[in-house]
């Protein structure tokens, strides 16, 4: 007679045929939501991320989008082994997973990418093979637990590639996650996922309920700004496209009458409906920014994100 454990502490060990490993690290995302397995699966799946994407930065299921991964070095961690002096040597601590990319960055966008450093985050990483990996967690598919620290540019030797390239270290704080309960999506195209470029919308100057209104991406070369009338000036003159807030907490929305192409500032005459702008007393407050970028991306206005300005009355 046999008295064993085995049947409730371990498992079978068949393979299945095809079997998915994970493949060459493609691009790592940020995201710190959560979602049902059942929500997520088959064809749901690219949807999904397509639309976290295009969520505010201060959106709950955000999916923040790293550049692509040009480079890849395996950090992780040897396991912590321990003997006894008759010879018998067995693991005694799990090394854990760390990995670290190298991306291409500029100047502009390095500042971005390290606000995320030493903070406790969940990650995706999608693969060469397009497949998005995560982490299963009962009925829910949610990202595996890291910190990250991205470094910053240096200049270059002129002996390597060094010119515009950014290391990015991802290390994970739970082995288990990667090891036993990694989880997989499948998308059919990455071009949909991408990261959003704030645009910081500017007061140029107002006539009582008539404000003219620029909207510039910011460099990081001195006194040098991006102007989105360049590209999308016909785009953006319409009401659709903008969001005026007024109130205590900002929930009041306040009517947009016309938008209109200003060619000789290279900007926007907004102008809000007179009599709710009247109806505000001196000093209001009025938040002014884009639509939400997924209302942007269907109108043409591809990657980019507003960021509101406040006019006073």
């Amino acid at each position: 007679m046999s008295i064993s454990l085995c049947a409730s502490s371990t498992a079978n060990t068949g393979g299945i045929q095809c079997d998915i490993a994970p493949g060459i690290p493609v691009a790592l995302m940020v995201w710190n939501d959560t979602k049902t397995i059942a929500s997520v699966s088959g064809t749901n799946f690219q949807p999904f991320l397509e639309a976290g994407s295009l969520l505010s930065k201060s959106a709950a299921g955000k999916v923040f989008v790293f550049p692509i991964i040009q480079d890849v070095s395996d950090k992780s961690e040897g396991n912590k082994e321990g003997s006894l002096n008759q010879g018998f040597k067995t693991v005694l601590l799990e090394g854990k997973p760390a990995y670290e990319f190298k991306v291409f960055a500029g100047q502009s966008l390095v500042p971005q990418l390290r606000k995320f450093n030493n903070q406790s985050l969940r990650t995706l990483i999608l693969d060469a093979n397009n497949r998005v990996w995560g982490v299963k967690s009962g009925a829910n598919f949610i990202g595996a637990q890291a910190k990250i620290f991205t470094g910053g540019l240096k200049f270059a030797t002129g002996q390597n590639v060094e010119e515009g390239v950014v290391s990015i270290s991802v290390s994970y704080l739970k082995a288990s996650e990667l090891n036993d309960d990694a989880a997989f999506g499948e998308i059919t195209s990455s071009a949909g996922i991408t990261g959003l470029i704030d645009a910081q919308v500017t007061k140029i100057s107002n006539i009582a309920n008539v404000y003219k209104i620029g909207v510039e991406i910011a460099t990081a070369e001195i006194g040098s700004t991006i102007n989105l009338y360049d590209s999308y000036s016909t785009v953006l003159a319409s009401s659709s496209l903008w969001v005026a807030k007024t109130g205590a907490t900002f929930g009041t929305t306040l009517a947009i009458t016309s938008v209109a192409i200003d060619a000789a500032l290279s900007a926007w005459t907004v102008t809000f409906d007179s009599a709710a702008y009247t109806a505000l007393a001196a000093s209001s407050n009025i938040k002014l920014n884009l639509a939400a970028p997924s209302v942007l991306d269907a109108a043409g206005v591809d990657g980019i994100e507003g960021l509101e300005v406040i006019l006073i009355k």
